[in-house]
């Protein structure tokens, strides 16, 4: 089970992760090529033949392709020369990314990352409970990853009590934000799941699973940074996630407020959005 658990994971990542970096690579190759005709236009055409004489180079000027015989440049058309050999090269860095736009364009059409679960799909409903699905669909994966149970941190006596939408308790009111708006948007989660940091035990506020890729994900949201005790046990811990590999704006997630610097649900959004949205 172990190995079939790595092979759906692993597998799931490639496939989604290689669609959403050819889309993002298909955009940059389209500036690329927009900005390069720019600096096409605003450059002389033609070709320059580059000549040895001795110990220095000679340039010699043809308009197009067509003509037989070129013209020496003097030293003070150098200039001029730059600019004609910079078009060529552009000229042929434009067609080369443009070979590759459509490249991409084909993979992006014809593509499915969901291709393999879809194989499990098309079983029959009495087939699908027979089999062990190398590959499970979203809603499967997330469905097995929800159902892990763990131990939860007890709350001390007289806490202040909170409850979510799915009817969690939880240790604050911006807590209860972070919950309800992961529920909404269909992002998996768990609350305060013990986690391994080298030789601590650390409960996360969330533990997330972004399912365009099946990564898990660590949030902390660190609510009375104007207390220096507080603040500085926080900093403290963030830097122990980063001394094993966890580090913010990868697969830790950090949101902070202050007294005079309330959170919201509008940065929560946005926090969403960037981070588990992709």
């Amino acid at each position: 089970m172990k190995n079939d658990n790595n092979m759906n994971s692993n597998t799931e990542l490639s496939g989604k992760s290689i669609l959403t970096m050819a889309k993002s690579e298909r955009e940059r190759l389209i500036r690329i090529i927009d900005a390069a005709q720019k600096s096409i236009d605003r450059l002389p055409p033609g070709r320059i033949e580059i000549r040895k004489n001795r110990n220095s180079l000679q340039f010699y000027y043809k308009k197009d392709r067509g003509e037989q015989n070129s013209v020496y440049m003097p030293a003070a058309d150098r200039k001029t020369a730059y600019g004609v050999i910079q078009r060529g090269y552009l000229e042929r860095f434009k067609r080369t990314a443009e070979e590759q736009l459509r490249e991409l364009d084909r993979l992006c059409t014809r593509y499915d990352p969901r291709a393999l679960e879809k194989v499990f799909l098309s079983a029959s409903p009495a087939r699908r409970k027979l089999l062990r699905p190398v590959v499970l669909p979203d809603d499967l994966f997330a469905a097995k990853w929800q159902a892990v149970q763990y131990e939860k941190k007890e709350f001390v006596e007289n806490a202040a009590v909170h409850y979510t939408e799915k009817n969690e308790r939880v240790r604050s009111k911006s807590e209860v934000l972070i919950a309800n708006a992961l529920n909404r948007a269909g992002i998996p989660y768990h609350y305060e799941k013990p986690l391994t940091v080298g030789p601590n035990i650390f409960h996360p506020d969330f533990t997330v699973l972004r399912l365009s890729d099946r990564k898990e994900m660590y949030w902390e949201h660190l609510g009375m940074m104007d207390d220096k005790e507080y603040s500085s046990n926080a900093l403290r811990k963030i830097r122990t996630y980063e001394e094993y590999g966890i580090f913010p704006g990868d697969r830790l997630i950090i949101t902070s407020e202050t007294y005079k610097l309330p959170f919201n649900l509008t940065i929560i959004n946005h926090t969403i959005d960037h981070f588990l949205k992709l």
